[in-house]
């Protein structure tokens, strides 16, 4: 990865922290430049650092020849994981990748301490409001919690089309979402809902 890439990745970085945590653009800026140096060192330290950015395509490949492969992909794509989910996802540097989860686990941290340490809502509500606000995902190939049950974890790969419908069902005038949430025990039980019904 080039010094410019980390850059890039940096003041992508930086932007998103500022927008979820309201830091002011010079703080964002150093807490983006300690979070892309930890991934960088993470990757490096698990050996992921050098995976080919066509990672995606080569998974694809690899599952119609090795049943290995094919069996760590079977749950996903059960879940409705689709080729070019494997891409958008396996497609790009691992730091990129690893830069993602931490941005994810930043904004459910700051709802966390806002519903806990603003609203005083006990831990036990806290947690169950943020499984109906927020998908909750996994990043790991061979995770044996994606597809356990309604509220497991999603596939990771999902990411950008489960934004999207959120997004799009956000700016609806029908306000869908809140209204199938009801009765429902997590927001990942009413995605595996839509993903079935082809909604997503």
């Amino acid at each position: 990865m080039s010094d410019a890439m980390k850059k890039h990745l940096e003041a992508e970085c930086a932007t998103q922290l500022d927008d979820i945590l309201a830091v002011g653009p010079t703080q964002a800026r150093a807490m983006a430049a300690e979070f892309v140096e930890m991934a960088y060192q993470a990757s490096k330290a698990e050996k992921t650092f050098d995976l080919p950015e066509d990672y995606g395509d080569r998974l694809i490949a690899d599952e119609a020849r090795d049943p290995a492969v094919r069996a760590h992909l079977a749950p996903r794509r059960a879940e409705g994981v689709r080729d070019d989910d494997l891409r958008w996802w396996w497609n790009r540097h691992d730091v990129q990748r690893r830069l993602a989860v931490v941005l994810d686990a930043v904004m459910k941290s700051a709802a966390m301490r806002f519903l806990h340490e603003q609203q005083k809502l006990p831990e036990d509500e806290v947690l169950r409001r943020l499984a109906l606000l927020y998908p909750d995902y996994s990043d790991a190939l061979d995770d044996p919690n994606v597809g356990a049950d309604a509220d497991a974890p999603l596939p990771i790969e999902l990411k950008n089309r489960v934004s999207d419908y959120l997004a799009r069902e956000a700016s609806s005038p029908d306000g869908r979402v809140p209204r199938l949430l009801k009765g429902k025990s997590s927001l990942n039980a009413l995605l595996r809902d839509e993903l079935r019904a082809g909604k997503i």
